[in-house]
């Protein structure tokens, strides 16, 4: 059975500071990219695909029905995964879809029309962060954000009283 290492909501989905300082400092070989519409598109998923493959990993790029069957029918098969998502929809999505997801790292989500800065590299919305919430409360998932491994973490109960 695979065993998820590190699960992560990035905008940038797969870039170097994933790859060098999350995923090698997690012990990764494998990263999953879930996202309906980057696994629909074709060039996205093949730049991807090679990106994570010339620095030495599997790379999977699923929508969020196939990441779950995947999980149903073989566990991850015996990879060390960093999942990565786009968005908190396609995370909450993936959870609720029946992902064991226990811990999700928020460390970018750039600036949108609705949103705030709840630290300096993620802007969310208040819809954003009652998902959050709910995902953290019904599936007893920790959430946290920090932009690098040596940044502080900063806790949902943390955001919540600044927003």
């Amino acid at each position: 059975m695979g065993n998820i290492q590190l699960t992560r909501i990035d905008d940038r989905l797969l870039h170097g500071q994933v790859m060098t300082r999350w995923a090698k400092g997690n012990h990764i070989d494998a990263i999953f990219i879930i996202d309906d519409q980057v696994a629909n598109d074709d060039f996205m998923k093949q730049l991807y695909l090679a990106s994570g493959q010339n620095a030495g990993f599997k790379v999977n790029v699923l929508t969020v029905e196939k990441a779950a069957e995947y999980w149903r029918e073989k566990q991850f098969d015996q990879h060390n995964v960093l999942i990565l998502f786009k968005s908190v929809d396609m995370m909450a999505r993936a959870v609720r879809g029946g992902l064991p997801i226990k811990t999700v790292n928020v460390g970018g989500i750039g600036k949108r029309k609705e949103t705030k800065f709840v630290i300096n590299t993620v802007a969310i919305s208040l819809t954003e962060l009652e998902t959050l919430e709910s995902i953290a409360d019904q599936f007893n998932v920790e959430i946290s954000f920090q932009t690098l491994p040596d940044s502080p973490k900063v806790g949902l109960a943390d955001v919540r009283a600044t927003y």
